[in-house]
This record gives C-alpha cells, sequence and structure tokens, in this order.
C-alpha cells in the first residue's frame, strides 16, 4: 500500500431479317460449313507406361454424322475409346485416331518400358518443408506428387493433429517439441514427404496489480503511475490518457522473468504533480 501523497426515351425498333435458302450450304457470313464435322480428342497427348491404360475422349461438332470410330498403331482402342498400351521394352510412340465420316484428328501416345523391379516413378513433395509454431497454433501444409495420375496423399502426424486436406493443429506443449507431419502417396504407399515443426510453449501474460490509499488532499484528478528497473528509479510513466481516477491499475506490459519498482504520485486540478511515493518492488515469474 502507498502512503497519503500530497497534496436517365427511346423509340423501339424491331428489324426482321428473312433469309430463303434452298437445300444445304453455309449460313450467310456465317464462315463455318456446317456440312463439315469436327473432331477433337482428350487428352491431347498422353504418357503411359508398358501395358498401361487410359480413357479418351472424342467431341464431335456440326451436323453430319457423329459416329466415331478408333484406331491404333500400337496397343489396342476398343468403339469408345479406351486404350490399352501394349508391351514395350523400349520407349515406344503410339498414334490413336478417332475418325468420322467426314473428318478425323490424331494424338501421340508415348509409351515407357516398365520400370526395374523396386523402382517407383513416384516422388511426394510437401511445403512448407520446415516449420515453427506457437503451442495450439495452426499450418496449413500441401502435398505435391508427381510420377503418377493419382495425386492424392494421406496426411498423418506424430503429434497434434491433422486433416485429410493437410491442416495442421500444434499439440498443447510446456516445452519445445519436436514433429514431423507426413504425406503418404495413396498410389505407392512407399513414397512419402515430411515437414518438421518445432512447436514452441505459448509464453503466460503476467501482469501487476497496483493499489493504493487515496489522497486527502483537495482538489486532486488523479492519479500518475510510474515503473522502473532499478531501485529509486529512474522510473517511466506508464499509465496512458491522463491521471489514472481510481486508486487501482494493472500493468499488463511486463515481460517474463524481469523484476520492477513502481511509485505513484497525485494530480491536482491544475496539473500539478506530487513527487514520487513510496517504491514497491515485484519480481515476474519466468
Amino acid at each position: 500500500m502507498l502512503g497519503d501523497m500530497w497534496t436517365l426515351r427511346s423509340l423501339p425498333v424491331a428489324l426482321i431479317l428473312l433469309l430463303v435458302a434452298c437445300g444445304g450450304g453455309t449460313f450467310p457470313g456465317s464462315g463455318v460449313d456446317q456440312n463439315k464435322t469436327a473432331v477433337t480428342i482428350s487428352p491431347s497427348k498422353a504418357t503411359l507406361h508398358s501395358r498401361g491404360v487410359l480413357q479418351f475422349i472424342a467431341t464431335v461438332s456440326g451436323n453430319h454424322d457423329r459416329v466415331v470410330s478408333w484406331s491404333t498403331t500400337a496397343g489396342t482402342v476398343s468403339s469408345s475409346g479406351f486404350y490399352k498400351a501394349p508391351t514395350v521394352t523400349a520407349v515406344t510412340t503410339a498414334l490413336i485416331t478417332a475418325r468420322t465420316a467426314t473428318g478425323s484428328t490424331t494424338t501421340t501416345i508415348t509409351i515407357q518400358p516398365p520400370m526395374p523391379p523396386g523402382f517407383s516413378p513416384i516422388s511426394v513433395a510437401i511445403s512448407p518443408a520446415t516449420v515453427t509454431l506457437k503451442s495450439g497454433t495452426g499450418q496449413q501444409f500441401t502435398a505435391a506428387v508427381s510420377g503418377t495420375m493419382n495425386h492424392d496423399v494421406t496426411w498423418s502426424v506424430t503429434n497434434g493433429t491433422v486433416t485429410s486436406g493437410g491442416q495442421f493443429l500444434a499439440p498443447g506443449v510446456g516445452v519445445i517439441t519436436h514433429v514431423s507431419v507426413k504425406a503418404t502417396s495413396r498410389d505407392d504407399p512407399t513414397k512419402s514427404a515430411s515437414a518438421d515443426v518445432t512447436v514452441i510453449a505459448q509464453a503466460e501474460q503476467h501482469s501487476v496489480d497496483l493499489n493504493w490509499n487515496a489522497s486527502t488532499s483537495a482538489n486532486i484528478v488523479g492519479y500518475n503511475v510510474y515503473r522502473g528497473q532499478a531501485s529509486s528509479g529512474p522510473y517511466s510513466k506508464i499509465n496512458a490518457g491522463g491521471p489514472v481516477a481510481s486508486t487501482l491499475y494493472s500493468d499488463t506490459s511486463v515481460a517474463n522473468g524481469m523484476t520492477y519498482f513502481y511509485a505513484a504520485t497525485v494530480v491536482d486540478s491544475s496539473g500539478r504533480e506530487s513527487a514520487h511515493s513510496n517504491q514497491v518492488q515485484t519480481a515476474i515469474p519466468r
């Protein structure tokens, strides 16, 4: 306790154009022959491994016969465009063609030989690869899978939690803790990538609550609160926005492990300020 202190109209117009034509031909000015059929293939190119399979899709436009027939120079392709690559021992190029009565289109397939036993072309990368987080906070991780058309991964973690989409939540810890976040290829579970996460404890926020006896002097408008790091000062005023009207003040800007010294002054209606009161000392836990 600190002791007693001193003292926006337009007409509508309709235009009708009557066109008369005999037989087929092109619509005047359209620039498009409606009797010609255009074919596109998707995907427009592809790479497969020996004996690999892939579904191709033909898109037909125009007013002619839309029936599509498929053919290939290597392997087999069904009437619906389902392609099976042949067995190859060296890199091979195959052509696959989608044909209608009036047009066709061809795409290229690159066929890779079989991989050696135990070899997988799949690789996984994770981002970010390293990160430091506070206890209880989150981080979004992403995984990139190459060497396969299946880019799905399974997420796992050694501590904390992680969603199927890679959203990680750090565990609550009291000391620095190392956590591993892993993304594993669903196509080849032997392929994975891990991120290193350092989780640090959330520092406890301390505060110092001060109170003092009210001054009995006349015309008192409030009090100023001072803090120093050495006994008897120097002090710095820590209350903002004018004098404190009550006899209570909470200092929430303290740092862990520090020792502070506090004193107060009285301010009257003329702005005069008293000398510092007696000093109190407190140590903030680490």
